[in-house]
């Protein structure tokens, strides 16, 4: 046996920490100054322009617009560091410059400030410098180290404590791999404060093919030194206060914003530890099961009803109205703490508090289930009854409208639900190759009419389908979607060529053009996509004999016609794919991605200026943003209020053209 190659020494090694950190700090402080240095240079170049301008040169008017949109464009990227500080997501958040807003805003500021602090001695502190003293020395003291040193105390604490098992150990001490850490990014949200390098989960997410390897080679070169990146080892130390009086130390919170690389390494390692516990789960039977209730492990015993998950129950119907007991006197109590501020509040205000408090309690559930019918439009009455607080100037459907197109922006809660059926859609067609709920989805989706199909389903006209059989929530999906039109756009790969649905007004169906009946003709002989026919009839659809025999039909003249049809509404691309798919060895890969799709509200038979799609025309579906989507849903679903409506009174009686748009302001 060969003898193994000696380990390099630790010395040896190159340190890969200090560039590591050396790097994350140069990048963050040079886009600050690249920015700072950019907006400097237009600033210039635009003083300079501006003077030119006067000559009337087209080449000087046109170059100082682009200026000023760069100089823009940087301003915005300043400024969504603000909103972000300020908890909002964009600048249409924040509410009217109202009074009461700002005493709330100034009140909310001082009440982050530390303006004194008292010592151990009970002595109260105001200057600046001290208060920095106190407060590094109290918490230097809170987060001091209590390990004595004794080696009999740590001996006596290790005696008789469980171990892992050999195999257990070998596996959560294996080496880090660069899967773990990607799938620990998916993971990490959004929009959460960066520690002191600057560098949040987005920029890591955005890069990572490209510094992804690096970091995977720092987080192992640190964990063979014992020792992690100086970044990783330091953290910004945030205070909160908290209830009490504020200048006691102990009554503020401290808060730590650690680097993202950090917590990337914790999440990962986090995820071996992680295992079942089976004293906390539940399980239900679904179906039926021959041969008696399968044996589950740990103890864990089958519970009849339904259970609860994330929060959420689910099972039968009467199991799944316990997630909306008492929901209206719940969103009654949250506008009740307000109802005393509303005559000071502006109508964005009032919009504020419906959206971001009462309403939103109900999006996680309303996400996941259907509520009872009429819950929502109760629910809704309270909502537009705070708003107005008295008398309903404007029916309520125009309301739900954008602020710019002459609405409030309040959520429409049959919008809102809506919205989240087609996010659901969304994911299940384009969302990730291992999404864990998609086989369970594709499995209800088989039993539709007998077809045996789950995505594909979307590309007919689900309007001819009898879903009748399927659960709620999945019939509100189809109801949903049959309310907006679809047009397929982009190339079709082999895969989804070939399940291309042949029936119910898919893109291949020719029914009623030759046979009567030929979708039942079809379905009953097991011949419902591409796929199927082309195994029966050839890739080129020549073998008419073999058609007519699967179909049972006598005339080879009829089945002969049926084939050229579908030749014909193939593409000469498609027909190339087809043969080539006849001529390889292996199949089509099944991961290939749903075709693209555009959607856009189906206004038929409706019009008027409330109803123009500016933004939610048609709409890229593999893309589109939940808020496009909701959008969509508000003027899909009250296109019969909002038809024909004008969107103000004083158009012709001031002679507005078209271009000018009604706008509530404060």
């Amino acid at each position: 046996m060969a003898e193994p190659a000696a380990a390099e020494p630790r010395s040896a090694r190159p340190d890969r920490k200090k560039p590591w950190s050396t790097e994350k700090s140069s990048y963050t402080l040079n886009v600050t100054r690249d920015i700072v240095r950019s907006l400097k240079a237009l600033e210039i170049e635009i003083v300079e322009l501006q003077r030119l301008e006067a000559t009337g040169d087209r080449g000087h008017i046109e170059a100082l617009k682009n200026k000023k949109a760069k100089v823009n464009d940087l301003l915005d990227i300043t400024a969504q560091g603000a909103l972000v500080c300020s908890r909002f997501e964009s600048a249409a958040e924040m509410d009217a410059p109202s009074k009461f807003f700002f005493s709330l805003e100034q009140k909310n500021g001082q009440k982050r400030f530390i303006h004194a602090v008292r010592t151990e001695s009970g002595d109260l502190l105001s200057e600046s410098t001290e208060i920095r003293k106190q407060t590094v020395s109290f918490y230097s003291k809170l987060y001091s180290s209590e390990w004595s040193g004794a080696q009999v105390v740590e001996d006596s604490f290790l005696v008789g404590l469980p171990k892992l098992s050999e195999q257990a150990a070998r596996e959560l001490d294996r080496e880090l791999s660069l899967e773990e850490l990607h799938e620990a990014l998916q993971r990490m949200e959004n929009g959460r404060a960066s520690g002191i390098d600057g560098l949040p989960a987005e920029f890591y997410k955005a890069f990572w093919a490209v510094i992804g390897q690096d970091v995977l080679d720092v987080l192992r070169d640190s964990i063979q030194r014992g020792e992690l990146p100086l970044s990783c080892r330091r953290a910004v130390l945030t205070l909160l206060p908290k209830k009490g009086d504020l200048t006691h130390l102990k009554n503020w919170r401290p808060v730590s914003l650690l680097c993202t690389d950090y917590k990337l390494l914790s999440k990962a390692l986090a995820s071996r530890l992680t295992k079942v516990n089976w004293t906390k789960s539940e399980a239900i039977l679904v179906g039926e099961w021959g041969g008696g209730q399968p044996t589950l492990p740990g103890g864990l015993a089958w519970k009849r009803g339904g259970f609860k998950y994330l929060g959420v129950y689910l099972g039968t119907n009467e199991f799944l109205n316990k997630n909306w007991e008492g929901s209206v006197e719940h969103v009654k109590g949250r506008l009740s703490r307000w109802k005393r501020l509303v005559p000071k509040m502006s109508y964005r205000g009032r919009t504020l508090v419906i959206n971001n408090l009462a309403a939103s309690s109900l999006w996680h559930k309303l996400a996941c289930v259907d509520p009872p019918p009429n819950l929502l439009a109760n629910i809704q009455a309270l909502l537009v009854d705070f708003f107005w607080d008295g008398l309903h100037w404007i029916p309520q459907s125009v309301l739900h409208l954008p602020k710019e197109e002459g609405g409030q922006g309040l959520v429409q809660l049959s919008s809102r639900a809506a919205a989240f059926r087609l996010q659901f859609i969304q994911r299940l067609l384009t969302g990730p190759r291992d999404l864990v709920w998609r086989a369970a989805a594709s499995g209800l989706l088989h039993t539709v009419k007998g077809l045996g199909l789950d995505r594909a389903l979307f590309l007919m006209d689900t309007k001819m389908l009898d879903i009748s059989g399927l659960p709620m929530f999945y019939r509100g999906l189809f109801k949903i979607w049959n309310v907006f039109k679809k047009q397929n756009k982009g190339f079709r790969s082999v895969h989804w060529l070939l399940e291309e649905p042949l029936v119910y007004g898919g893109r291949l169906d020719i029914s009623g053009v030759t046979v009567p009946a030929l979708s039942r003709t079809l379905v009953s002989s097991g011949i419902v996509m591409l796929r199927e026919l082309v195994n029966v009839a050839g890739s080129d659809l020549s073998r008419a004999e073999d058609q007519a025999a699967r179909m049972g039909l006598r005339s080879r003249r009829v089945v002969n016609q049926l084939l050229h049809r579908w030749r014909s509404a193939l593409t000469s691309e498609e027909r190339v794919q087809l043969m080539d798919y006849q001529h390889t060895e292996t199949g089509p890969a099944e991961d290939e991605s749903f075709p693209r799709l555009n959607i856009a509200p189906d206004l038929d038979g409706c019009a008027g200026p409330l109803l123009e799609c500016r933004s939610e025309g048609e709409m890229d579906f593999g893309s589109v943003s939940g808020k496009l989507l909701y959008r969509a849903c508000v003027k899909v679903l009250n296109k019969k209020k909002l038809s024909g409506r004008v969107d103000t009174p004083w158009r012709s009686v001031l002679g507005f053209n078209d271009d000018v748009k009604p706008e509530w302001r404060a």
